[in-house]
């Protein structure tokens, strides 16, 4: 029991984040975005272009590194997002891993 609350209380965590940078994009308000949110921000669209859906292929990873680095700046951290590239063969690789 006590790990569902747990897990619900993380996943909640995550949603507000992720809410904090949407919020906070459309208002364009300055306002300090967490850490953990503009992480977030970086791996759900990176995952969402490079993943199968049930209304989409998967994106090539070429293209989805370069919509990634023509959006620092304007949607994600220009800072973190160079670091997020560099771990591209990591990235690459693990998705490839998932997949089969």
């Amino acid at each position: 029991m006590a790990f569902n609350i747990y897990a619900a209380m993380v996943i909640v965590s995550i949603i507000m984040l992720v809410m904090l940078v949407v919020v906070g994009r459309k208002q364009n308000s300055g306002i300090d975005i967490p850490l953990e949110a503009r992480i977030m921000a970086l791996a759900d669209v990176f995952d969402a272009l490079v993943s199968k859906r049930c209304y989409k292929e998967k994106m090539d990873y070429d293209r989805a590194f370069i919509i990634i680095e023509e959006s620092l700046g304007s949607h994600f951290d220009p800072e973190l997002g160079k670091r997020f590239i560099k771990c591209r063969e990591h990235l690459e690789k693990y998705y490839d891993e998932m997949e089969n």
